[in-house]
């Protein structure tokens, strides 16, 4: 089913226009991000963690809308979900994606990518990196899951392609107390890093207030 569908939208429904990529007649609004980018604008000039987070913050938001306005009606529960999100976003040109475990009791998603477009091209161009780099990724995981979840829902990557020596990007997409449980067994040299990342998440969204438009 999921290879039918991905030649459908690749070659049929998939169509950009008027600085818009559509499925169909509708928005695919986890790749139309300008007008989300456009809101945090006055808070562009943060640089380092902040300016990511302003990223993840944006990718998360539409992340919600991808899961909410296309997934569901093809599936309702969580391993399907995330088949036909990772269909859509190898489709895209995004990379490839697949879920590497899901606990559909506890709403705890680990994806994993062999591939990454952002985290790969800013490797090549600018050499190995210190700490994981794709927090667009992070967002759209995060608020795919949260919407499937209606809980508090975050989402840290926790190895990286752009980082020396790894293949695959993980990412951990839960509570936020769950995340650091599960760095604390399985990458515990990762555990200040994703607190850091934690808290700062949740600093930005108190100070700008962010709140999911669930139009």
């Amino acid at each position: 089913m999921f290879g039918i569908l991905k030649e459908l939208i690749v070659f049929k429904y998939l169509k950009y226009e008027n600085g818009m990529l559509k499925l169909g007649d509708e928005p695919m609004l986890f790749i139309n991000l300008f007008p989300l980018i456009e809101e945090y604008r006055m808070h562009t000039t943060r640089e380092g963690l902040d300016y990511n987070i302003l990223n993840y913050m944006a990718f998360y938001q539409s992340g919600y809308n991808f899961v909410r306005d296309h997934t569901l009606p093809l599936a309702k529960i969580l391993p399907k979900v995330v088949g036909v999100s990772c269909e859509l976003f190898e489709a895209i040109g995004w990379g490839k994606s697949y879920a590497f475990k899901v606990n559909d009791k506890q709403n705890i998603l680990i994806m994993k990518s062999k591939s990454s477009t952002f985290a790969d091209t800013l490797k090549k161009m600018h050499g190995p990196q210190e700490t994981p780099v794709d927090f667009r990724m992070s967002g759209i995981f995060a608020g795919s899951t949260r919407f499937y979840s209606k809980e508090d829902i975050e989402c840290v990557e926790v190895a990286c392609r752009a980082e020396k020596d790894v293949m695959e990007c993980d990412f951990i997409a839960a509570s936020p107390g769950n995340i650091l449980d599960y760095i604390d067994k399985y990458y515990p040299e990762r555990h200040q890093y994703a607190e850091k990342v934690l808290t700062r998440i949740t600093e930005l969204k108190r100070e700008l207030k962010f709140k999911l438009e669930d139009g």
